[in-house]
């Protein structure tokens, strides 16, 4: 507006009565308001309703000189502030170096100069995805990138083996101030080098070859939702979108990850749909089965063995069966046994969760091409 010399005129028209009690507005003068820039009339029938409608001008009070300023000092790179971070330096013998994600400090790959490489990577506790994962209206948290609406973007971060995030040291300098300070809280010296499927893509510029089980398990709800038959109800993409891997290995992250993959996956089936399919096989089933138990028998009226449709929906009976000690105010003991349980048998929240997505994907694979579409 400022730029353009014009100003901005908002209506506004409020009218209240009681019902049962109100019969027309009485003859009479409105009253008036007027100022500068506000306009409006008003009636009022005392007990009964009232009425007011008109005009507000708003007027911008910035300048066409100081929006030029303004817009200058963010052309500005000198004023801009970076963050520094403890990095591998993989231009120089991968050195573990502290230094600041400033363009003046880093260079692209075909750059003559001693200083790192842009695709330097910086480590982190994997605590730092926590806030970005709290607030899916604010941040957009992808598998390998992150987002905050409107503001910044993170290109790429990864996981390594030893469950510490990563990502570039040039990917940092294009963060705000403030969250390059929040990332370099985080920071700590590597425990294992980058992940094997981000030297894949992001050194070698391939396509990964290693496996992502829960994306798998993504893609083929994905495809059930997309042409959906009559014994699954579509789950959506913002359901698809809210279910992650653990990235630290808090219980209470973990429960909160078994619920939504849940919530997901087991509670797409739909008995009535299954029922359906066991009818025009000639099966039996108890009216008070459940949709896993129905899913199993479907399975077995239609062609698989009777192992293979056990095998087939295990893996959604183990995730259903963990929903209640996942509850953080389910039952403390069942909850404290299923976590040792998980840690004993995969040593990690993480690794638990990742072992099910894979063998629940093997699983809708199966019910997947079993069924009738």
């Amino acid at each position: 507006m400022a730029l353009t010399g014009t100003s901005l005129v908002s209506l506004f028209d409020f009218t209240r009565f009681a019902m049962g009690g109100f019969n027309g507005w009485p003859e009479g003068a409105e009253d008036v308001f007027e100022t500068r820039d506000l306009f409006y009339r008003q009636r009022k029938v005392p007990q009964h309703a009232s009425y007011v409608n008109g005009q507000i001008i708003l007027r911008t009070s910035l300048t066409p000189e100081a929006l030029a300023e303004e817009w200058k000092a963010e052309e500005e790179k000198s004023n801009l502030q970076y963050a520094s971070f403890l990095i591998i330096d993989r231009k120089n013998a991968d050195e573990l170096v502290e230094t600041s994600c400033s363009p003046d400090h880093i260079v692209n790959y075909f750059t003559d100069s001693g200083l790192p490489w842009e695709i330097s990577p910086a480590f982190f506790r994997p605590e730092v995805l926590q806030k970005y994962k709290a607030d899916p209206e604010k941040y957009t948290f992808g598998d390998r990138s992150i987002s905050c609406r409107g503001a910044w973007h993170l290109k790429t971060y990864d996981i390594n083996e030893a469950g510490q995030v990563h990502t570039y040291i040039g990917y940092l300098a294009n963060l705000p101030y403030d969250e390059q300070l929040y990332w370099q809280s985080f920071n700590e010296a590597p425990k294992a080098g980058i992940s094997e499927r981000a030297y894949q893509t992001d050194i070698l510029g391939e396509f990964t070859t290693t496996d992502d089980f829960l994306e798998d398990v993504k893609r083929i709800i994905a495809e059930l939702d997309q042409d959906p038959p009559s014994w699954w109800k579509p789950r959506g993409s913002e359901m698809r979108d809210a279910v992650h891997y653990p990235v630290t290995d808090s219980s209470s992250e973990w429960g909160d990850e078994i619920l939504a993959l849940d919530h997901l996956a087991v509670e797409g089936f739909l008995a009535k749909g299954l029922r359906a399919i066991i009818d025009a096989n000639t099966g039996v089933y108890e009216k008070d089965w459940g949709s896993l138990k129905l899913l199993e028998v479907a399975l077995a009226s239609t062609g698989r063995a009777e192992d293979q449709a056990k095998d087939a929906v295990a893996p959604l009976r183990e995730l259903h069966a963990l929903r209640n000690p996942a509850k953080a105010h389910g039952d403390p003991k069942g909850r404290r046994l299923a976590i040792a349980v998980a840690r004993k048998r995969h040593g990690t929240l993480r690794n638990q969760f990742s072992d099910l997505s894979q063998r629940l994907a093997a699983g809708l694979n199966v019910i997947k091409a079993t069924l009738p579409k």
